[in-house]
C-alpha cells in the first residue's frame, strides 16, 4: 500500500506541507524510473518531476482535477 493511497484530493486542497511532501517524495521515484526510457538527463528528468507537480497542485487548488 502505498502512503499516498489515503490521501484525498480534498487533503491536498488543504495546503498543508506534509500532505504534499507525502505525495511529492512518494510519487517522485517512480516518475524518475519511468523517465528513465527516454534517455535524457537526471537533471532534466528532476525538473520535469517538479514543473509537472507544480502544474498538477495548481489544478488541484483551482478544482480543475475532481
Amino acid at each position: 500500500m502505498s502512503k499516498t493511497d489515503s490521501i484525498s484530493l480534498e487533503d491536498l486542497k488543504t495546503g498543508q506541507d506534509s500532505v504534499l511532501k507525502v505525495v511529492y517524495e512518494d510519487n517522485r521515484p517512480k516518475f524518475l524510473n519511468f523517465a528513465k526510457r527516454y534517455d535524457l538527463r537526471e537533471e532534466d528528468v528532476v525538473d520535469i518531476y517538479q514543473n509537472a507537480f507544480i502544474v498538477f497542485y495548481e489544478n488541484v487548488m483551482n478544482g480543475r482535477i475532481k
